[in-house]
């Protein structure tokens, strides 16, 4: 489990997931919720990149 202890020892590291992640069994509730955590930056670009995938794909038709 990756907890506030382990991103300490690194360098300022960002935390990314690509969700849904189960919480305090993966990844501890202090980092998800921390400033590194930008997993919901990285779940955002997933949905742009669905939409352009769809948008692909009913332009075909």
């Amino acid at each position: 489990m990756i907890t506030a202890d382990k991103m300490e020892k690194t360098n300022n590291a960002k935390f990314m997931h690509c969700l849904p992640v189960r919480r305090n069994v993966v990844v501890a509730d202090e980092v998800l919720d921390s400033e590194n955590s930008i997993v919901i930056e990285q779940a955002n670009n997933r949905t742009y990149s669905a939409q352009l995938v769809l948008k692909r794909i009913l332009n075909s038709m």
